[in-house]
């Protein structure tokens, strides 16, 4: 590899990674063990009995790069008996992973689409393509993915790709199917890009974020940080992340079940209280 295409593999893998890094305080943050000054006595992680009370929480706090246009929501944790939620064995998760010509959705496209359907624990089905991005694919990606000029000239294009993964997934607003990938604002913005740009109607599903719920569950003693390629290594996952979208995909179901066994432990058995788990405060 030249130095340049290795200074690209740099700057694209540093981009890729949520800002500030996994577990990295922000520059003005207190000390590691001062508490914040509205913080209640020292508490654990909250259980699914606290999250019923806790406050609207704007998810435009939390730290998401800025590169991603997805739409941050406000989540609110119901009390338990309003629960619209359905018992987490009944949820079908669809886990998707996008490779890409670079790292933003302004001036970068959509190379490969992968997904796996999964639920109750079981495998339902998977999805994975090849799109023309319609764009040349820098050396540097080509490094890094494996996936080049070749492997897309005759692939669909972008839309016709993302239409096709829509169709698979069967995505909705409710809690019936839940979107769920690793950095999530990174796979979704180049997905609702590709929606806007070409008109395709974006069916707005619940998301769950595995490196925001990651980041909520797993401290340094456990792990050093929450790359994709560090947990699935953590949680024993039978496919390695490999740059490529299905494997990574793969991937990220070991660690979606690794961490829905995790946050049982404290009561939660259900999508609404896993997806307000992952933005609760800690």
């Amino acid at each position: 590899m030249t130095f340049s295409q290795t200074v690209g593999c740099v700057v694209y893998g540093l981009l890729m990674e949520i800002s500030p890094p996994a577990d990295a305080p922000p520059a003005d943050a207190p000390p590691a063990d001062a508490p914040p000054a509205d913080a209640p006595p020292a508490e654990t992680a909250l259980d699914a009995t606290q999250l019923s009370t806790q406050k609207p929480l704007s998810t435009d706090t939390l730290p998401h790069s800025g590169f991603a246009p997805m739409t941050r929501k406000t989540v609110t944790a119901p009390a338990r008996a309003d629960m619209a939620g359905l018992p987490l064995h009944e949820v079908t998760f669809v886990i998707v992973d996008l490779e890409t010509t670079g790292a933003t959705p302004t001036n970068s496209a959509i190379t490969e689409i992968g997904a796996v359907k999964v639920r109750g624990g079981e495998k339902l089905s998977d999805f994975r393509t090849f799109c023309n991005p319609g764009m040349p694919i820098p050396d540097f990606i080509s490094e890094m993915t494996g996936i080049t000029e070749e492997h897309v000239r005759f692939a669909p294009e972008v839309p016709t790709a993302v239409r096709e993964f829509l169709t698979w997934a069967n995505l909705s607003t409710t809690h019936e199917v839940i979107l769920v990938a690793h950095n999530a604002p990174f796979d979704l913005g180049f997905l609702e890009h590709a929606c806007v740009s070409h008109e395709i109607a974006w069916p707005d599903p619940p998301v769950l974020d595995t490196l925001t719920l990651a980041r909520r569950l797993l401290d340094r003693d456990e792990v050093p940080n929450k790359k994709l390629s560090t947990l699935a290594s953590h949680f024993n996952a039978p496919t390695s992340p490999t740059h490529r979208a299905l494997d990574d995909a793969m991937a990220t179901v070991t660690v979606l079940h690794a961490l829905i066994e995790r946050v049982a432990g404290f009561g939660v058995s259900d999508s609404a209280h896993l997806l307000s788990y992952e933005w609760s405060s800690k």
